[in-house]
């Protein structure tokens, strides 16, 4: 399975010889976060070591959300992580990994995996459970070690447990202090300590997912006060969780959404009664018998696809049957059906003749092509000659979801549906603007360039207009108005507009009224915006005909999306906190009101 993603190492190859067995990796500089933590000398700030657990953190959550399968990693440690010339950590030694399937959370353990000190307590328990939440653990275990740039010890000279007992006691400050960190770092340290002993709960339900821990860190959300932490803990204990979304802006003072801490609590309880429901299923983990010659060819199948291939025309004439069936276009190619010689279905993409249409061609190359997330399209190839320049990408069955809302009203797709199409979607751009190998601004989310699976799983595609930022740039800018009054952020259609991230978020928004209207037009989204400023949110709800069952979940995304459409970038949310708002359900404030503008010549 491939896997691209700034914190996981890079695979460059593999020799599978009978002499030998070796993979290639990319070199990292500065070893690992284990001679950093534990060798003195090290002049790496504590402040770095707390963004190297951050980066870490999203690490993990790419491999435990954002592939096909679930990657369990299974030995977290400082020693896993390695260091590169700028000191950025990267995920290594997948040896003990296991991928598990997407729709079942648990896998059964077969024999006990990963380090002492590190492993979390249902590993050990006979004919244990295990899930991404043992990574969670191993994490928190981690934290420890870099707040006290320090191995954890054992038995009365147990770190961790000494952390916990002087944060109980109100002596936090005293550890942080005899850690040499600095007063500057104070509060950062403080941070890291309470994510640390949320990670390492006792029960695996009550651990945070690693998406939710990347935003702890980040101090994008709250961290309440944890329950005792770690086996010691009385497993009879059923915290509530006080975690809590921001943004907080404005007071929100609207009864409707149902959003005071019962609110939390319930989904809290909702969640734990579906991970209940989730262990009742059969329980598959996804094993290979590596030694045989068949598992062999699949895997080198695989991992040559895993990077884009270069095609020659006539490869592609085979794999269309000479470009027999056409399914659809858009302005700046046409779309072709086709299949590789194993039955793989494809969509060649052949880009239409004219001014730029190799830099077309190298946008999608240089944004896509660096890309692997389970709601990205994926791109097997690309052909440039100077009679054909085409891409090779998977082929999505469902078409677009742009045909969904639009045109095939009567393929009966629920609320429920387009609302978890929205969150994978959100989860799609989140890794393009910070998970990838860079940051990625999509600049033409829509729709239409969101296309739906066999499951109708979404994918994010048409990267024509994508570009991959520098390193360190927060926006760049164009020469150009670009974008359509009513759909464009508003800084877009400013002269010499800066782009940014946030425009992206902009355009989500926009998608978010659409599949709530059902519509494409700006007097639709103008529309529901009046009535929810002048007559609320149910009554905007009411207009869009949404039926009873499916009112709580048009709230939350009516809502978010209002949050998204902000006129001002910096109230808008990160992908990120999108995520999150949308898939606990939860909402502390109500959004300002936000300008949609009118104009009829482009609806």
């Amino acid at each position: 399975m491939g896997a691209s993603h700034r914190n996981l190492i890079k695979l460059y190859g593999y020799c599978f010889q009978p002499e030998m067995k070796a993979l290639v990796y990319e070199y990292m500089e500065h070893g690992s976060l284990d001679k950093v933590l534990y060798e003195s000398g090290s002049k790496i700030e504590w402040a770095k070591l707390y963004d190297i657990a951050i980066q870490v953190a999203k690490g993990l959550f790419y491999l435990h959300d954002g592939l096909d399968k679930c990657i369990i990693h299974h030995d977290i440690k400082p020693s896993n992580v390695l260091l590169d010339k700028n000191h950025i950590p990267k995920i290594t030694d997948f040896g003990m990994a296991k991928l598990v399937e997407r729709d079942v959370s648990l896998g059964p353990s077969s024999k006990t995996r990963g380090t002492d000190g590190f492993i979390a307590p249902e590993i050990w328990m006979p004919g244990s459970k295990v899930s991404c939440k043992c990574d969670v653990f191993s994490f928190g275990m981690m934290l420890f070690e870099v707040l006290g740039r320090r191995k954890n010890g054992y038995y009365e000279n147990w770190f961790p447990g000494n952390v916990w007992k002087s944060f109980n006691n109100g002596q936090l400050d005293y550890v942080i202090q005899d850690c040499g960190i600095t007063s500057k770092d104070k509060e950062n340290a403080k941070l890291l300590s309470v994510v640390a002993f949320w990670c390492t709960q006792f029960e695996a339900k009550d651990r945070p997912f690693m998406n939710e821990v990347v935003l702890m860190l980040q101090g994008r959300m709250d961290v309440g006060n944890p329950p005792p932490p770690f086996p010691a803990r009385s497993s009879s204990s059923n915290p509530q969780s006080v975690l809590k979304v921001i943004p907080k802006i404005y007071s929100l003072a609207n009864e409707s959404l149902d959003i005071s801490s019962k609110t939390v609590d319930a989904e809290h309880d909702e969640s734990i009664n579906s991970s209940k429901e989730e262990q009742k299923k059969e329980e598959r983990v996804q094993d290979y018998d590596y030694t045989s010659s068949k598992s062999v060819e699949m895997l080198q199948t695989k991992l040559q696809r895993s990077n884009p291939e270069k095609f020659t025309e006539s490869d592609l004439r085979q794999f269309t049957s000479n470009f027999k069936y056409k399914i659809g276009s858009n302005e700046f190619g046409n779309f072709f059906k086709g299949c590789f010689a194993d039955g793989v279905e494809i969509a060649v993409k052949v880009l239409i003749e004219r001014d730029g249409v190799k830099q077309l061609l190298m946008a999608e190359m240089n944004t896509v092509g660096l890309t692997y997330h389970r709601n990205i399209v994926k791109l097997y190839g690309y052909c440039s000659t100077r009679s054909m320049r085409a891409l090779v990408y998977e082929h999505m069955s469902n078409g677009s979801l742009n045909q969904v809302l639009y045109e095939n009203h009567d393929r009966g797709i629920e609320r429920k549906k387009l609302y978890d199409i929205a969150i994978e979607t959100a989860k799609g751009l989140s890794y393009l603007h910070s998970y990838a190998g860079g940051q990625i601004i999509h600049n033409s989310i829509m729709p239409s360039s969101v296309f739906l699976d066999s499951n109708l799983s979404p994918k994010i595609t048409n990267f024509e207009l994508a570009k991959l930022m520098e390193k360190g740039a927060t926006y760049y800018t164009l020469d150009r108005v670009r974008g359509i009054p009513g759909s464009a952020a508003p800084e877009m259609l400013m002269p010499a507009p800066k782009i940014t991230y946030k425009c992206d978020v902009y355009n989500y928004g926009i998608m978010l009224l659409d599949i709530l209207t059902m519509s494409r037009t700006s007097k639709s989204r103008m529309l529901l915006c009046d009535t929810f400023n002048n007559e609320g949110l149910d009554t905007a709800i009411d207009l869009c005909g949404i039926p009873n069952e499916g009112r709580k979940i048009a709230k939350i995304m009516c809502m978010v999306a209002f949050w998204c459409v902000q006129d001002n970038p910096e109230i808008r949310p990160s992908m990120d906190q999108v995520v999150m708002m949308l898939e606990r359900k939860v909402l502390d404030d109500i959004p300002p009101y936000p300008s949609m503008h009118y104009d009829d010549r482009y609806d």
